[in-house]
């Protein structure tokens, strides 16, 4: 069943994040401790999504120099955050939840979108993250748009697209260094957290 799918971030929200040193992150962050737990709508498992949504979760497990990827060798962010994930076939357990859908109305023409929400499903109420501490959030991405990108490589793809999106999840905003994957998809240039990402993220965690 497909829980509701809530605005996001209203669009100050992300002006109005604060800087902690290495970039934006929003006023609050996820309640409970350093894991998530992660959950796949059946709509993730087409086009290899649930593919593209472990490498952004493994991304920012192990944020790696320059944004590169875990199997290119390239060397780990030190000290490495405190971030783990684990995967529930329930998803009232859930903390996180992974969707590609086809978006409409707002988020018709965007390449995905992250959702905040208190109070368990399905009474649950979406937050603004930059107000309110929440319980657990949505990454969606748009099939419309997402469908002909790459699976895993280059700035647009699948997994970079993830592994930002989540990064709001996480309670990162945007930043507009190019250097980020927390960069609008304008400014980035590169295709996972990198070292500056992660800082942010052990800050937040």
């Amino acid at each position: 069943t497909l829980t509701a799918l809530a605005l996001v971030v209203p669009a100050g929200a992300v002006q109005a994040a604060t800087w902690n040193g290495y970039g934006n992150q929003f006023s609050n962050r996820m309640a409970g401790g350093d894991t998530v737990t992660y959950w796949y709508h059946s709509s993730a498992f087409s086009n290899y999504y649930n593919t593209a949504f472990d490498h952004s979760l493994l991304s920012w497990s192990q944020p790696r120099v320059n944004g590169a990827t875990a199997d290119s060798g390239a060397a780990r962010c030190t000290p490495y955050n405190n971030f783990w994930h684990e995967y529930t076939s329930n998803i009232s357990a859930a903390t996180v939840e992974y969707y590609a859908l086809a978006t409409t109305g707002y988020y018709s023409g965007v390449n995905g979108y992250a959702a905040f929400y208190v109070n368990g499903r399905p009474n649950e109420i979406a937050v603004d993250p930059d107000a309110s501490a929440y319980g657990w959030g949505q990454v969606v991405l748009n099939t419309t748009v997402m469908n002909s990108r790459p699976l895993l490589t280059g700035v647009g793809s699948k997994r970079t697209v993830a592994s930002h999106e989540l990064g709001h999840v996480l309670g990162l905003a945007h930043y507009q260094a190019s250097g980020t994957v927390m960069a609008q998809q304008d400014f980035r240039t590169v295709i996972g957290p990198t070292c500056q990402d992660n800082n942010s993220l052990r800050q937040r965690w």
